[in-house]
């Protein structure tokens, strides 16, 4: 196709450009879930252990202090 005495050539960048903007879109989206779930994680961190928890730990110590060592395992 000619184009005021030009042949007509196409950009075809768009496809890259668009490329770029979807793949920033993809980091700034990546980076914003990190910093969420680093939120959260940190919370959760400071919440006190429940205590059901802490008497189960309490009662698995208990038995493994009840039971004698397991001797060590022979290698072949």
């Amino acid at each position: 196709m000619f184009h005021g005495g030009h042949k007509f050539v196409p950009f075809s960048g768009w496809q890259k450009i668009s490329d770029m903007a979807n793949k920033r879109r993809t980091t700034e989206l990546n980076q914003q879930i990190d910093d969420n779930l680093r939120r959260v994680y940190a919370d959760a961190a400071k919440e006190p252990v429940p205590e059901r928890f802490t008497k189960l730990l309490e009662q698995l110590r208990m038995h493994a202090a009840e039971r004698p060592p397991e001797p060590p395992e022979e290698k072949s």
